[in-house]
């Protein structure tokens, strides 16, 4: 059975929270008290397990450096990569896919907006991880109608990213192995996917 196709409560919680953690990673920038998080034994182990290693050394240094690459890594308008749905596939903010997040989460019964989202646009791939960690707890249906329609997209830019600082780039590369599946099952029906049985 794949990582990906929970076939538990116990086993969709699990994914749901590799998947809160990559999409606050994904979200914005590490702060002092994220960081203080990311360092306790079982997330900076659980981490590690992905490929995924915290830097050491002074908090305000760490906090400082991945502040500056994660804006080398995805806001810098020449060197950044978009992690956004709607900028990636047509080219402008709050497209088609922003608005068909917020219908998929409305069914739901959930918020996403941008404040749901910590304040990044509904259809960046961190919110959109957010949301599909809620999904995949209260409404498996829903997640899978999320992977059909709101993953695909993001392998491009994951793989561009994976080449940058080295821990925002073990995040992207973390992210992909995370991503890549769930979006394999939806568009190829396999088993767990729309399309399939």
């Amino acid at each position: 059975m794949s990582a990906v196709e929970p076939v538990t409560v116990s086993e969709a919680e699990a994914l749901a929270a590799v998947a809160r953690l990559l999409g606050r990673l994904l979200v914005r920038e590490v702060d002092r008290d994220f960081l203080r998080t990311l360092r306790t034994g079982v997330v900076a182990s659980a981490l590690a397990d992905i490929g995924i290693d915290i830097p050491t050394g002074n908090a305000a240094s760490v906090v400082d450096g991945l502040a500056s690459a994660y804006y080398s890594a995805f806001l810098d308008p020449q060197r950044g990569v978009a992690l956004v749905q709607s900028l990636a596939v047509e080219g402008r903010y709050e497209g088609d896919s922003a608005v068909a997040l917020r219908q998929l989460a409305a069914e739901a019964g959930l918020e996403h907006d941008s404040a749901a989202a910590r304040g990044a646009p509904g259809d960046h791939l961190g919110s959109i991880l957010l949301l599909w960690a809620d999904l995949a707890v209260r409404w498996p249906a829903g997640a899978r109608a999320l992977e059909d329609r709101h993953l695909a997209w993001a392998r491009r830019p994951l793989e561009t990213a994976g080449g940058s600082h080295a821990f925002y780039g073990a995040v992207a590369r973390a992210t992909r192995a995370f991503v890549e599946p769930l979006a394999f099952r939806a568009s190829w029906g396999v088993a767990g996917g729309r399309g399939g049985s």
